[in-house]
């Protein structure tokens, strides 16, 4: 039987892989119950709460809090079947999720973290305020919307990466958007021997090229915060340079 988690940074591609693995039959919670992104509203809020009361503030989650959301997590899935809970939030509480569950795996879904930034996703912005001091160290007059989530980018993926390995050692597995793109076959068995699953293709027969791969090349217009706009002739060498420790470790900068 599956028990796994997918996280990512908001836009990083984590429903990529859940419609893969709906492919095959992994429950992903009631179709009532998820949006369009295959994420569970009955456990989203929950993830919320661990966000503001266990990450910003590094307090233990208490025992009460377990009971409740493991309450609420029990509503998600259906006793003796293969799940699969694809929330982002996920990364932000890695050691949480694998006290409740010590014997799922985890996959994280990362992206370039230059295309990752450019984007209107209103998580984008939601995620980075409860860890907001880290971007405060850099505040100045001129620093750029774009800079502040890179460094938050950066910090944030660190942390998952870190704690990913730590707790769940070889049940957890990092995927890059950009390969499942480009070689979605290959990736795809990856993905299904890491979770003890057949692969057939037709599992990852509908994933195509994405314009937003290398977006960070091209001038880009942000239109949920403001009008921000991206200049890579501006922009994109700060950024390589503050996101450059997560950006080397994942293969995006050579």
């Amino acid at each position: 039987m599956i028990n796994n988690f997918v996280g990512g940074y908001a836009g990083s591609g984590t429903r990529v892989i859940q419609m893969m693995l709906k492919r095959a039959g992994v429950w992903l919670g009631n179709e009532e119950s998820i949006n369009l992104a295959y994420d569970d509203l009955i456990t989203l809020p929950f993830f919320v709460k661990i966000i503001t009361s266990y990450i910003s503030l590094e307090k233990e989650i208490d025992e009460g809090f377990t009971i409740e959301f493991c309450k609420k997590f029990e509503t998600f899935k259906e006793s003796n079947i293969s799940w699969s809970l694809k929330n982002g939030e996920t990364m932000w509480c890695i050691p949480f999720l694998h006290s409740v569950v010590p014997d799922a795996t985890y996959i994280l879904v990362v992206r370039n973290g230059l295309d990752n930034i450019l984007n209107d996703h209103i998580w984008a912005e939601g995620w980075r305020r409860p860890f907001g001091y880290i971007a405060n160290e850099y505040k100045t007059k001129n620093f750029s919307l774009w800079a502040h989530r890179m460094i938050f980018w950066n910090a944030l993926t660190k942390r998952a990466i870190k704690e990913g390995k730590e707790y769940f050692g070889d049940k957890f597995l990092i995927v890059r958007l950009e390969d499942i793109i480009e070689s979605p076959e290959e990736e795809g068995k990856i993905i299904f021997d890491h979770l003890g699953l057949d692969f057939k293709p037709a599992c990852v027969n509908f994933i195509k090229p994405q314009e937003s791969v290398g977006k960070h090349k091209k001038m880009w217009t942000e239109s949920n915060w403001g009008g921000h706009v991206y200049v890579p002739d501006v922009h994109l060498e700060n950024l390589k340079e503050l996101g450059r420790e997560m950006l080397t470790e994942l293969g995006y900068m050579t």
